[in-house]
């Protein structure tokens, strides 16, 4: 009896104390997210959920209205596009300043393209049709990467990157039709599956920050010879991100 008695007094005493709450700093957010964001860099991430934060913490030149995929105006208050549809010319709102007071204008916005996009640090590798323009590229046509060979395909892109961080996007139609039939543009003199992953398997040097496979098309293939040699890629790729966290 004493010691349900004991027990009882204990219960109450938990029931009527005072809840302890942990007590948030002044000017602090706190965020709950399944995972630590790798990083809040908006061009390094590639994650669904850092792209959660991002979104309330950078202003891009238009955003999609909420709930909907309608784009509407952010930093651009407005903008036009040409009749070939291959230039875009934003007006930029006015009075908009960053955190440090700093004006934002046209060159900042700039500057963030180019540090997306660098062309002196990007390369193409296994074109077969003309380029009348390289926008700054460099290009490797199909044909040079046997002169050139394996290594010297590595060295290359090596060197064009650098130590700059990269994005890999694989078209898979860089592959010859005979590896890729599955894909809306073929082209042939395009590399083999095994030139290809000889190429992203010595590329451990590069410091990856993100990357993707594209055009397979799985009604254009054949006894899934192009679903197979995109998911090899992808997985090659996953290896070389996997090696660079032993």
């Amino acid at each position: 009896m004493k010691r349900f008695l004991a027990a009882a007094f204990a219960s109450a005493f938990l029931a009527f104390a005072p809840q302890v709450q942990a007590q948030t700093p002044p000017n602090v957010l706190v965020v709950g997210q399944i995972a630590e964001p790798k990083s809040l860099d908006p061009h390094a991430v590639t994650a669904v959920n850092d792209f959660r934060i991002l979104v309330n913490l950078y202003d891009g030149l238009v955003r999609y209205k909420d709930g909907t995929l309608e784009v509407e105006p952010s930093l651009a208050e407005s903008w036009t596009i040409s009749e070939d549809g291959k230039t875009y010319t934003f007006k930029l709102r006015e009075g908009v300043t960053f955190h440090n007071g700093d004006a934002f204008t046209a060159d900042d916005v700039i500057y963030t393209y180019n540090r997306a996009i660098d062309p002196d640090k990007s390369i193409q590798i296994g074109i077969r049709t003309h380029a009348p323009e390289t926008c700054g590229l460099e290009i490797l046509y199909g044909e040079e990467i046997e002169l050139l060979g394996i290594n010297g395909v590595v060295e290359l892109i090596e060197d064009r990157v650098g130590d700059a961080k990269a994005y890999m996007t694989f078209d898979i139609d860089c592959l010859d039709p005979a590896f890729a039939p599955g894909t809306g543009t073929p082209v042939s003199g395009g590399l083999s599956s095994r030139e290809a992953m000889m190429i992203l398997r010595r590329l451990g040097e590069i410091d990856f920050v993100g990357g993707d496979v594209v055009e397979v098309a799985p009604a254009y293939d054949h006894a899934d010879i192009t679903s197979i040699a995109g998911a090899s890629v992808a997985l090659t790729y996953i290896g070389l991100l996997a090696e660079k966290r032993r």
